[in-house]
């Protein structure tokens, strides 16, 4: 039988691991990365002519979530493995305002 001390130290223990698991450290991207990141998504922005407010876009962000998890996944992919074509995004438009005016009749 643990005497309390032992049972208590035995408690602790137990709760330290249990606040790692939960408090654990997530990935931190190193700021050459991070700086790199920024640089190409003020490109992105200019060479595509799009709003400054699109990068804080719930859509933008999902979208980028997506292509992380994709990456770590899956590994190392290229992009253009990954993301489709103008007409390909045409297409899918084009799906949903039929399917939004179908909802709305």
């Amino acid at each position: 039988m643990l005497t309390s001390v032992e049972a208590t130290t035995k408690l602790k223990s137990k709760l330290s691991t249990l606040t790692a698991f939960i408090t654990r450290n997530k990935p931190s991207v190193v700021k050459t990365d991070r700086e790199k990141l920024r640089l190409n998504e003020a490109i992105f922005v200019r060479q595509c002519q799009l709003a400054f407010n699109m990068v804080d876009s719930a859509y933008f962000r999902r979208m980028c979530q997506n292509l992380i998890n994709i990456g770590a996944k899956y590994g190392n992919v290229n992009a253009s493995d990954v993301l489709v074509r103008r007409k390909m995004v045409h297409a899918d438009i084009v799906k949903l305002a039929e399917s939004a005016k179908n909802t709305i009749r």
